[in-house]
């Protein structure tokens, strides 16, 4: 998601912790799904007043590090994955606002060991708790409004109830996720699966 600022880079303190994350999302080989998938977003942040923000699949999300090792893992995680498709089959509603209305991703074995990897990576094996998903809203709108929401956007757009992507890299997130604005939220940096790892 890019609700704030649109440029990569690091700026500021960058020896200070920061919240951050990793996406994987629909690249150029998708871009006829990709731009569905950012009109739906679009508009239903439009119609509801929610934020609007880049398709994607969260791959490890939250975690605090310097923006020096930050960068560093998403290089690392990248050098030590390969193109692996990301399925979905149903949109589904949930209970927490990054949650709100999503298609309810397929664990693939490969998403899984990515997951796994990024996790290891980062700080060792993560909890057991990892459910991928591809968020079209963002909302703390109620269990009813939510349902509404997730029926409306099925009958407007029914080719996004299933469908899939090749994940070709890693995109690096800055990410606070108490800012729910999301308007300090941006794209750090983007890297390749297979590309060599860069030196630290």
């Amino acid at each position: 998601m890019e609700a704030g600022a649109d440029g990569d880079g690091v700026g500021g303190a960058e020896l200070a912790n920061k919240t951050w994350s990793l996406w994987i999302e629909p690249g150029a080989g998708d871009a006829e799904l990709a731009a569905q998938l950012t009109a739906a977003i679009a508009s239903l942040a439009g119609e509801h007043g929610t934020p609007a923000f880049r398709p994607h699949v969260t791959l490890l999300g939250a975690f605090e590090a310097t923006a020096e090792a930050a960068c560093a893992l998403v290089h690392e995680v990248a050098s030590q994955l390969q193109p692996f498709e990301v399925g979905w089959g149903s949109v589904r509603t949930g209970v927490s606002y990054y949650q709100a209305v999503f298609l309810a991703c397929e664990r693939s074995a490969e998403l899984l060991a990515a997951h796994e990897r990024a996790s290891v990576l980062h700080a060792g094996p993560g909890p057991c708790d990892f459910m991928p998903h591809l968020s079209l809203m963002y909302t703390d709108a109620d269990a009813g409004a939510r349902t509404e929401v997730a029926a409306a956007l099925q009958r407007r757009w029914p080719e996004l109830g299933s469908g899939a992507f090749v994940a070709h890299g890693v995109r690096l997130m800055e990410t606070d996720p108490g800012d729910t604005s999301m308007a300090s939220w941006r794209s750090i940096e983007f890297a390749t699966f297979g590309d060599n790892c860069p030196p630290r």
